[in-house]
């Protein structure tokens, strides 16, 4: 309605004369109904099939453990990355850009949705009950302008759990790196604590390195 009333005031009226007000009920309608007609008529050009072309599985699972035991083998120096990366992205398809965004204060461990076991019928037992899950940011993340909140059950072979990953890499950058802080900052506030902005991903910055990384892991694990 503002780019119609733009045109209005700017092209069709522009001395003043016969003024025209878009605003309107029937014009508010028509706009709901043209919307609603495109995706009806959008609906009906894409793929019939839903399941056709997918991008998933397009490694097996064996592909999956070469490429993970290559980064090992291979003892690349930003092994963490990639190892995190690689399951994070896998688990929860999550984008390549949204995983190097992740910082620490975007990790939630929610214990509402992860599977778990009782005993005799009594309350959940174990730490399988709890779900690692991430919190992508409104307006941090390409194409979401809304809060959401994505996650990952533990994974049954520990070499493609992206909890695992995550609390492997964790523990070596809290152990050898020295990069983590968890001093809370003036007063204890928060939102000045210097580790609440620390990437999951610790080296890479933009695409290109991202893409190089997964280019020659892949040329090595082929």
């Amino acid at each position: 309605v503002p780019a119609m009333q733009f045109f209005a005031n700017n092209l069709e009226f522009v001395n003043g004369d016969n003024e025209f007000a878009v605003e309107s009920k029937s014009v508010t309608q028509a706009l709901r109904s043209q919307k609603q007609r495109y995706f009806e008529w959008a609906s009906l050009q894409v793929v019939r099939e839903p399941h056709a072309n997918l991008p998933t599985d397009v490694l097996s699972y064996e592909d999956h453990l070469k490429v993970l035991r290559t980064i090992f083998e291979m003892r690349y120096p930003n092994w963490m990355d990639l190892f995190l990366s690689w399951n994070l992205c896998n688990n929860t398809y999550v984008r390549g850009h949204s995983a190097r965004i992740f910082s620490l204060m975007d990790l939630r461990l929610d214990t509402a949705h992860g599977p778990y076991q009782t005993v005799n019928g009594q309350q959940p037992v174990g730490v399988d009950q709890r779900c690692l899950s991430l919190i992508m940011r409104k307006g941090v993340h390409k194409k979401n302008n809304d809060l959401r909140v994505i996650g990952c059950f533990r994974h049954a072979d520990y070499i493609r759990c992206a909890t695992g990953a995550m609390g492997l890499s964790l523990l070596w950058r809290l152990r050898y790196n020295r990069d983590i802080s968890f001093y809370q900052g003036a007063d204890g506030d928060k939102s000045r604590s210097r580790w609440r902005g620390i990437k999951l991903l610790a080296d890479w910055k933009c695409d290109r390195s991202h893409q190089t990384a997964y280019k020659a892991l892949l040329a090595a694990a082929n």
